[in-house]
């Protein structure tokens, strides 16, 4: 039914959880309790704690008393934690498995406003935010609106006060100051859909398309936002998977789905780091117009080094580079030679005129009874 599937989904995720008490047991060290919210932890496994990534191998687990050697999500459980101190923790951090998550002070969220409110939330408005145990202050930038209605519900980004850790898929709530009868001070939620988006300029046009393709359930479609996103840095499966909340197996489906509609491409070996077939030919273009100025302003010279070419267009990584040159080379756009790129044909012109150069320049010694110098 669906609830092992989304049962089965969530142990398939990297292990987390949100500390709600830490204490010490004389003998044992730091306990820390608190439910599992995804995946596993075993006896022996190493985590970190964030924020701060100190960390620490898990000494015992117990599960309502019983000591067991594993535990998956949607346990509440003690956990034993050796090689930290008490001092390091505090309610509201998380202990992880390593390297499967990171902390983030910004992250795109589709937000509820409660029905029962009697006013619309402003843009940049101000509220507490929850997410776990974790709480601080968030600022909301909404997206296609510049308020939020009762009752309505927004895509927007939200500014964290403080370092948090969030994946996608994880719900927060918000609270304000004003007391709404039968909800305290809670005024809304969401629910996070990018947890490391880049940062919206207050001045920036902002297509509401792209934030419904991140809402989608459909998982080539949220990779391909971030795909667009990672721009001329490229993505990654590691950050991808932390940033959507998805599985290894949901990430392979969809960046295999990407790649055979040539939406995406593979950077480096290996299949672990992609970039977008959109920016590329945005990339290839502008190498184009760079090429071109630069054959206008060096008409002897075969053509341009890769490294300052990198640099005027902002490539992330010589791997992206790389690519883009490949992709360049393939379609019949550009030649490369070594380190020399030129447009397609310039590198032959460029020969052809430095022999000009030379013959006019010999005929001119020959003229005036000169010997023409050897190099």
């Amino acid at each position: 039914n669906a609830a092992d599937v989304d049962r089965a989904r969530s142990d398939a995720l990297p292990g987390r959880r949100f500390v709600e008490r830490v204490f010490s047991m004389a003998g044992f060290g730091v306990v820390v309790t608190g439910t599992l919210s995804t995946g596993s932890f075993a006896v022996g496994d190493e985590i970190v704690l964030l924020p701060g990534e100190t960390t620490a191998r898990i000494r015992g687990l117990e599960v309502h008393g019983d000591r067991v050697d594993k535990v998956t999500s949607g346990m509440r459980v003690a956990v034993n934690l050796q090689g930290l101190d008490k001092a390091a923790v505090r309610r509201g951090d998380t202990i992880a498995a390593g390297g499967a998550f990171f902390e983030t002070e910004t992250v795109d969220g589709e937000v509820l406003h409660l029905p029962y409110a009697d006013r619309p939330l402003p843009q940049n408005a101000q509220l507490a935010f929850h997410l776990g145990t974790a709480s601080g202050l968030a600022t909301l930038r909404f997206v296609g609106t510049d308020h939020l209605d009762p009752g309505q519900r927004a895509f927007a980004q939200l500014f964290l006060d403080r370092p948090m850790v969030a994946t996608g898929g994880d719900r927060f709530v918000l609270r304000g100051t004003e007391v709404l009868k039968n909800y305290g001070r809670t005024v809304g939620g969401g629910v996070v859909l990018d947890a490391r988006p880049h940062v919206i300029r207050k001045r920036s046009r902002v297509e509401k398309v792209e934030w419904t393709r991140l809402a989608s359930a459909r998982i080539t479609e949220r990779i391909g936002v971030v795909a667009d996103r990672g721009a001329r840095v490229g993505f990654d499966e590691r950050t991808t998977r932390t940033r959507l909340g998805i599985t290894a197996a949901e990430w392979r489906a969809g960046i295999d789905d990407l790649e055979k509609a040539r939406q995406v491409l593979p950077v480096g070996d290996g299949r672990s780091r992609f970039v977008s077939v959109r920016v590329v030919n945005e990339l290839l273009g502008e190498l184009e117009k760079q090429l071109e100025v630069f054959h206008r302003a060096s008409p002897v010279k075969s053509g341009e080094s890769v490294v300052p070419l990198m640099q005027k267009l902002h490539v992330g990584s010589m791997e992206i580079m790389s690519t883009v040159l490949r992709c360049g080379v393939r379609e019949n756009r550009i030649e490369q030679i070594q380190d020399r790129v030129s447009l397609r044909g310039r590198a032959q012109e460029s020969k052809d005129a430095t022999l000009a150069l030379r013959d006019t320049l010999i005929s001119i010694y020959r003229k005036h009874c000169l010997s023409s110098p050897r190099v």
